[in-house]
């Protein structure tokens, strides 16, 4: 009898295990499955919804329904989540840094001007802003950040769910599902 009772017990407590661990590894942020993974950093699927619902408040941004964004913008910051962690290791690289002090008040500010925002978003949008400013002496101009930046962002592990697009690493930036658009020629551009 008590061989019966613990045949029954040992598969039903590896089974609570079992789904206990799969359940802390889909909530372990409390925000569900990953919307983006970058070298091992994930941001969780309620993260960046809260982020993309939040820029639906912002007048320049393209809605496609009231509430929801497209597809380009919600690409456009999933690749801008990108990009701030690959400038966090173009500062370290360069030694520039952008003060406690300085990262305040460029956070004031952007709280005054688009009240609202989530606080995950507002180190991404503070260091995309001033990555020019700060490397420009460093890596020879505007154009050597964004070149120095597309290299940085190529060497990333990314991985992106479906449903927000796909990293397109020769682009270094995250697509709609649909496609990348086309890339502006230089004639198209001015140049």
């Amino acid at each position: 009898m008590k061989y019966k009772v613990v045949s029954i017990i040992v598969p039903v407590v590896v089974v609570a295990i079992v789904v206990a661990g799969i359940a802390y590894a889909v909530s372990r942020d409390s925000g569900g499955a990953d919307a983006l993974t970058v070298n091992g950093q994930s941001v969780s699927q309620l993260t960046v919804n809260q982020e993309l619902g939040a820029l639906t408040s912002l007048p320049s941004i393209t809605k496609t329904t009231p509430g929801a964004v497209s597809s380009d913008v919600g690409t456009g910051w999933l690749t801008s989540r990108v990009a701030a962690i690959a400038i966090e290791q173009l500062f370290a690289d360069n030694r520039v840094s952008l003060t406690a002090k300085q990262r305040a008040k460029f956070v004031k500010q952007l709280r005054k001007q688009y009240p609202g925002l989530p606080r995950s978003s507002e180190a991404v949008i503070v260091d995309v802003t001033v990555a020019d400013s700060l490397l420009s002496d460093a890596l020879g101009g505007a154009d050597g950040v964004a070149a120095a930046l597309t290299k940085q962002m190529r060497k990333l592990d990314v991985s992106v769910d479906p449903k927000y697009g796909r990293w397109v690493r020769a682009r270094a930036q995250v697509c709609p599902v649909t496609g990348c658009p086309a890339a502006a020629s230089a004639s198209s551009s001015g140049g």
